[in-house]
């Protein structure tokens, strides 16, 4: 990882919109997936669940964490930004106590 590198983080990867987010991640030149959550998937790796990941240098092979806001203290030591991607009224959560951690928080709930 050079030092304009970001690592990214995805809470609710296999949904939709993180699958779709995944893709544009792992084409980004200054983007590095390193820690995927989905509750429902949890313990998982990425590429069971979405299998287009299969084979993927660094994407397929995560294993999918639970997440829970207390998480929060340790992913903003291990993430430069966090995207959402759950549904609307999950995600309230789930930003505010990532943001009010100091990470940087993209929300892409609908």
């Amino acid at each position: 990882m050079t030092q304009d590198t970001l690592r990214v983080g995805i809470v609710g990867a296999a949904g939709y919109t993180g699958a779709e987010l995944l893709r544009l991640i792992h084409r980004h030149p200054r983007l590095q997936l390193t820690w995927v959550a989905g509750n429902s998937n949890a313990g998982r790796k990425l590429s069971e669940v979405l299998p287009g990941t299969l084979g993927v240098p660094g994407v397929g092979d995560l294993t999918i964490e639970r997440f829970e806001p207390s998480d929060a203290p340790r992913l903003a030591k291990q993430l430069d930004v966090a995207f959402c991607c759950l549904p609307h009224a999950k995600s309230a959560e789930v930003v505010a106590s990532l943001y009010s951690e100091g990470l940087r928080v993209v929300d892409l709930s609908a």
